[in-house]
């Protein structure tokens, strides 16, 4: 699997606007809920 930033940056815009909420993108693009719960308010 290549790992693209832009496409990375991209795909978590887009989806930060369709959630509403910010998202971190990780190599697997997954986060637990209860950990982006702690993480969205300080992004």
């Amino acid at each position: 699997m290549c790992f693209d930033a832009d496409a990375s940056g991209r795909f978590a815009t887009d989806v930060r606007r369709e959630a509403g909420f910010p998202v971190i993108v990780g190599m697997p693009g997954v986060v637990e809920p209860a950990k982006l719960m702690r993480i969205a308010p300080r992004v």
